[in-house]
């Protein structure tokens, strides 16, 4: 193209010159032919760049649509696979809190209504606040069993001081009866 434009400028020109010096002659005739030719070779030429360009461009907005197209539904696609692994790793993550808080709660239910268990507390290795949280349940556990048994023991200890104090309430009432009937007969 742009040895065509200066073949067609070097005779436009030289066309030019011979106008302007007056040469009206065969030759400026021819020149202007071939002028008129060049130019509209050039012209056609210029013409086919531009379809081919407005086609061009025309396939590059449509790639550009599809391939836009494509990467909203890629986009949509990550989100959609991101939004599932974010829902599944929350269900893990809140399954991993919630069940131990609900054991704990279960547990201290059964300690409000006096169920005592001497078996090991789940979730006690836990390095966490739930860890923290199983350790104090069990240790509250063990002070209460340990209190429970305390309080059997001085049960226990006051039945045994109550039978004696009992045995020897019957030996000082037979005692008394016996003085009294001693007392009778005298």
């Amino acid at each position: 193209l742009l040895l065509e434009y200066e073949s067609y400028y070097t005779v436009a020109r030289s066309a030019t010159i011979k106008m302007i010096n007056g040469d009206f002659d065969d030759e400026l005739t021819t020149n202007l032919q071939l002028m008129i030719s060049k130019y509209n070779l050039l012209h056609t030429r210029l013409e086919d760049i531009i379809v081919d360009s407005k086609s061009r461009m025309e396939e590059g907005f449509l790639s550009t649509k599809k391939n836009f197209k494509s990467s909203n539904i890629r986009i949509m696609l990550i989100l959609l696979i991101s939004t599932i692994v974010f829902v599944i790793i929350s269900f893990i993550f809140t399954n991993n809190i919630i069940r131990p808080i609900k054991y704990v709660e279960n547990k201290l239910l059964d300690l409000s209504k006096g169920q005592l268990d001497t078996n090991e507390i789940e979730y006690i290795s836990r390095t966490d606040e739930i860890g923290n949280l199983t350790r104090s349940l069990q240790t509250l556990n063990r002070q209460l069993i340990d209190t429970v048994l305390k309080i059997k023991e001085g049960t226990n200890y006051l039945l045994t001081a109550s039978d004696q104090l009992n045995n020897s309430s019957a030996i000082i009432s037979e005692g008394a009866n016996s003085q009294a009937s001693s007392t009778e007969e005298i």
